[in-house]
């Protein structure tokens, strides 16, 4: 995927998807998509977004869902092209009439652009897709409008799929992601407990940008070099064991043994088994553990059937 956002102009034609996508959620792949559908009309597919630390910032800390890095990868493995990721406050006081001249029309030579039914732009988000249409028009720009997705009667939303996260519903939450919501963050060093009860971990250290799921226990994937592993993951300040200054999320792999430290490593939560707990002794927590790690493989084979 190429980075175009410093080009003068575009000299291919292209078809632009547009927006935030903070999650790249179902809604906003359908967005994607489109963009894809028109190679055989021999225009280039293009993405115009931002980046979540941009000052946009309409999106406080803890709030991020996906990081940039997962994205960008995400778009390119969906099949765009190139990527034009403008700083906001560089654009954010133009008016809808000159977005959609200086940047559409000629800088990235629009034929098509598509968005998401409730796409704002300009000034103080005054443009509407209605607008939109209209002022595309006068340069011989296509819009399509992606209208609303449904999941079980909810609209998919980054709002909702935040509410689902913080609430521990991560199925749900990743019902409406269309992937299961995921980190990939560097493996720190720990107190080395859970080698003591035969479950050692990985520990990587949520930043605050991060939203944070409920604390608890959750069941996961894990990828190492490749290969996806069951695993199960604490979510939270670990009460039990000297509790953690900063949230950690701590991934027991099952079936892996390895060092680590100082990989960037994926894990993905895939169902939520319980809460935080604190327990009274090791022999509690360990027994615990285990009856987690069981309840993980059983959540694995539901997912399988």
């Amino acid at each position: 995927m190429q980075d175009i956002t410093n080009i003068d102009r575009m000299k291919n034609r292209t078809a632009v998807a547009m927006g935030f996508f903070d999650g790249l959620h179902i809604g906003h792949r359908a967005v994607v998509k489109e963009a894809t559908s028109y190679r055989d009309r021999g225009l280039a597919s293009t993405v115009l977004t931002f980046d979540s630390l941009s000052s946009l910032s309409k999106l406080s800390n803890g709030d991020r869902i996906l990081f940039d890095d997962l994205k960008y990868k995400m778009l390119e493995d969906i099949g765009i092209e190139n990527i034009y990721r403008p700083d906001f406050k560089e654009i954010k006081d133009m008016t809808a009439g000159d977005f959609v001249k200086e940047i559409l029309a000629q800088k990235l030579n629009a034929k098509v652009v598509i968005c998401g039914f409730d796409f704002r732009f300009g000034r103080g988000a005054s443009g509407d897709t209605d607008l939109l249409k209209e002022l595309c028009a006068q340069y011989d720009i296509e819009v399509i409008v992606i209208p609303a997705i449904y999941v079980d009667g909810m609209i998919a939303s980054s709002t909702k799929i935040r509410e689902f996260i913080k609430s521990g519903e991560i199925d749900r939450a990743n019902s409406l992601l269309g992937y299961d919501f995921n980190f990939q963050l560097e493996v720190v060093h720990g107190r080395k407990f859970g080698r003591i009860i035969n479950a050692p971990t990985i520990n990587q250290i949520l930043p605050e940008m991060m939203i944070l799921p409920k604390f608890g226990v959750y069941s996961s994937t894990t990828i190492v070099d490749g290969t996806e592993y069951l695993s199960i993951t604490n979510i939270g300040m670990n009460p039990s064991i000297g509790k953690n200054k900063v949230p950690q999320a701590e991934t027991h792999i099952i079936d892996y043994e390895g060092d680590l430290y100082g990989e960037f490593i994926n894990v993905a939560l895939t169902g939520f088994i319980r809460g935080e707990l604190k327990f009274n002794s090791i022999d509690e927590l360990a027994k615990r553990i285990q009856q987690d790690i069981e309840s993980v493989k059983k959540i694995n084979c539901e997912r399988m059937l």
